[in-house]
């Protein structure tokens, strides 16, 4: 029984690994605004529901649109309090896009409840070319959180983030 549970372990490490560099892991050219999409998502720490903040930002089609709320904005089960679009710019997308090799792909430190998670996936037509997070907790947290914050700085402030 045990060999099957090994080669269970490393199949499923294997698909990890394979999502975290995107399906076209060996492509090095940054995606292009064209034909692309960035979402980056924030799910904050565990409080009370008033207290709570998570978001994502899409930007496609020369646009952001930043859907923000409570619990389950993330994955879509509950409608944001507040929706913003603001332009972006090639310049700001690119900016963004030659940043994505700086986010690290880290469950955080080992142990820690009540952190908060970050996340980037790019999309090209049907294809995810990237996909990273990092849960953010306790004495790591800015090691996780700083590059994701750096990532996304192009556009925080435009969009209140």
């Amino acid at each position: 029984m045990r060999p099957i549970l090994v080669h269970l372990i490393l199949a499923a490490a294997g698909a990890l690994t394979f999502s975290a560099c995107g399906d076209d892991a060996g492509s090095t050219a940054p995606p292009q605004m064209s034909d692309s999409q960035i979402v980056y998502s924030f799910i904050g720490p565990s409080v009370a529901p008033q207290y709570h903040d998570e978001y994502t930002l899409t930007i496609a089609d020369g646009q952001g649109t930043l859907r923000r709320g409570t619990y389950g904005v993330v994955d879509g089960t509950t409608e944001p309090a507040s929706t913003r679009t603001e332009p972006v710019d090639e310049a700001t997308w690119d900016q963004l896009a030659n940043r994505l090799n700086t986010l690290p792909d880290t469950e955080g430190e080992a142990g820690c409840a009540g952190g908060s998670t970050f996340g980037v996936t790019v999309t090209t037509g049907s294809r995810t070319v990237h996909r990273s997070s990092g849960y953010a907790c306790g004495s790591g947290f800015d090691q996780v959180a700083d590059p994701y914050l750096a990532f996304i700085a192009p556009v925080s402030e435009r969009f209140g983030l």
